[in-house]
C-alpha cells in the first residue's frame, strides 16, 4: 500500500521511501518495537529554543511524540522506528 504512495503522485519523500523499504522487509513491523530514541540535536535544539524564546513547535512536538514512544508499542511509532532505522538510526528491535 505505501508503494503507491512513492510513485506516481505529487507526495513524494525520501522518508517515505524509506518506510516502503522497511515494509517491504518486515511487512508487520513485527522485529521492531514503537520505541523511538531520541536524538540530542532534536533535545539540544528544544533546549535551545526554550534558552532563546525562539518558538519550535514543529520540533518540539516531535521531540515529545518520541517520549510518547516509551509508552505501550503503537503501529505509528513502529513506523517511526522503522523509517529511522533506515537511515542509521540506532535499531528498536523487538
Amino acid at each position: 500500500m505505501i508503494q503507491a504512495w512513492t510513485n506516481g503522485t505529487v507526495v513524494r519523500s525520501w522518508l517515505q521511501q524509506l518506510l516502503a523499504k522497511a515494509l517491504k522487509e518486515d511487512p508487520g513491523l513485527d522485529a521492531i518495537t514503537g520505541y523511538a530514541r531520541i536524538p540530542v540535536e532534536g533535545r539540544w535544539t528544544v533546549e535551545e529554543a526554550i534558552r532563546l524564546r525562539v518558538p519550535v513547535p514543529g520540533i518540539a512536538a516531535s521531540l515529545f511524540a518520541r517520549f510518547l514512544s516509551r509508552q505501550d508499542d503503537s503501529p505509528t511509532m513502529k513506523a517511526v522506528a522503522a523509517r529511522g532505522n533506515q537511515f542509521g538510526g540506532t535499531p528498536s528491535k523487538g
